[in-house]
């Protein structure tokens, strides 16, 4: 198994082809980068994982690879069609994560600090934060403004690696997204 670790992400055709079947990943394309797209659903949860065994690229449906031992995102699809969880692991970062999630994103339960790694290209309408370090920065943020404040704290870089606010960069977020802030928040 060690060995298997050490070689992650670099399977040949026929390795991936042996991680799909045991995972029970189908319609699936190997791109010529190695990484691999779904046409559906990949379902991870309750695997033990430490890392995700694959590289994945777009994966039209769901991605599911909570309640396991992750550290890392790395391996995520680029492109999520809808909801992304990863929530109940150790994630400390979302970064290496999907660039784009076009539904619903959660991460709650894990021990996350900040939001950076957080999507980009976010359309969804619903963050789960909670159980995080950081959820207590949202907890004043109106529903709707979620997706704002996360990019404008990221754009800032309002809070650091060991989740301090900034409050001069904090204040900065909450203007751009017009409400007040008050640091004792």
């Amino acid at each position: 198994m060690k060995i298997k670790d050490y070689k992650l992400f670099l399977e040949s055709n026929e390795d991936i082809n042996s991680i799909c079947k045991e995972y029970s990943i189908m319609d699936y394309t190997v791109n010529k980068d190695g990484y691999v797209d779904v046409d559906g659903t990949v379902n991870l949860r309750y695997r033990s994982l430490t890392k995700l065994p694959l590289r994945f690229g777009k994966v039209t449906g769901y991605f599911y690879c909570y309640k396991n031992q992750l550290t890392t995102l790395e391996g995520s699809p680029y492109w999520v069609g809808k909801n992304f969880d990863c929530s109940n692991n150790e994630l400390t970062t979302l970064e290496g994560g999907p660039k784009t999630v076009i539904s619903r994103y959660y991460c709650s339960n894990n021990q996350l600090v900040n939001f950076k790694g957080f999507p980009e290209d976010y359309e969804g309408n619903y963050v789960n934060f909670d159980k995080n370090p950081v959820y207590k920065e949202l907890e004043n943020i109106i529903g709707e403004k979620t997706n704002e404040f996360i990019y404008w704290c990221n754009e800032f870089d309002a809070i650091d690696d060991q989740g301090k606010v900034i409050p001069e960069r904090m204040e900065e977020v909450y203007q751009k997204i017009g409400l007040e802030y008050n640091e004792e928040d």
